[in-house]
C-alpha cells in the first residue's frame, strides 16, 4: 500500500514521474539540481501542476502523525455486468491535522518529522481513521469511514512517583464503520 501526504500526486502517467527524476538530478559541478531542467520540465508536465500547487500553498505537517495519508492509487471495482467503479482512500490523524506555521517551519530543523514522531509515540499508540470514496456517477458518490478497525482497547500509563507503571486511563470505542453518500445536483 503506497501512501502520500498530498491529496494530488505529481504525475499522472509514469513518463512524467521519470522526467521529474532526471530534472531533479544534481548537477555535477553545483551538487544541486539544474534550475532550466526543472523550469523545461514543468513547461512541458502539466499534470505535475496540481501537487506542486498544494505544496506551494501548504506548509508540511508538524509531525507525521498530524498528516493524513492518501492512496496514490485508484482501484477499479468492476461488477459482474463489467460496470466499473473508482475507489479512492484516506488516512486521517485521530490526534487531527495540523501543519507548520510560518515562523515553525523557519526555525524548524531539517529533520524535524523523525524527533517530532519520537515525541508523540512515547505519549502513547498513534491512530488514523480510514475513509474510502466510491465516485458512483456525477451525481452521487459513497463513502465508508473506519475507526478503530484493528479493534484495540486503549490503555494510558502513569508512574506516580516513577516506582510504578499503573494503568490511568482505558478506552475502548470498539469497530466503527460508517457508510455515507453524497448527491449532488
Amino acid at each position: 500500500m503506497t501512501m502520500l501526504n498530498t491529496p494530488v500526486f505529481g504525475a499522472a502517467h509514469p513518463k512524467t514521474f521519470l522526467d521529474l527524476m532526471i530534472a531533479k538530478t544534481p548537477d555535477p559541478a553545483t551538487g544541486k539540481p539544474d534550475p532550466e531542467k526543472m523550469k523545461a520540465f514543468k513547461a512541458s508536465h502539466p499534470d505535475n501542476r496540481a501537487q506542486a500547487e498544494f505544496l506551494a500553498k501548504n506548509n508540511p505537517p508538524a509531525s507525521y502523525t498530524t498528516s493524513s495519508y492518501f492512496g496514490i492509487h485508484t482501484f477499479k471495482f468492476i461488477d459482474r455486468d463489467d460496470k466499473t467503479t473508482l475507489v479512492r482512500w484516506r488516512f486521517a490523524p485521530q490526534d487531527g491535522e495540523r501543519r507548520l506555521s510560518d515562523a515553525e517551519l523557519k526555525s524548524a530543523a531539517p529533520d524535524f518529522l523523525e524527533p517530532a514522531l519520537m515525541e508523540r509515540v512515547k505519549q502513547g499508540p498513534v491512530r488514523w481513521d480510514m475513509s474510502a470514496f466510491w465516485h458512483i456517477n456525477d451525481a452521487y458518490s459513497l463513502t465508508l469511514e473506519g475507526i478503530n478497525l484493528t479493534d484495540e482497547v486503549e490503555r494510558l500509563y502513569t508512574t506516580g512517583d516513577g516506582t510504578m507503571n499503573l494503568i490511568r486511563e482505558i478506552n475502548y470505542s470498539g469497530r466503527q464503520l460508517f457508510l455515507g453518500i453524497r448527491w449532488s445536483f
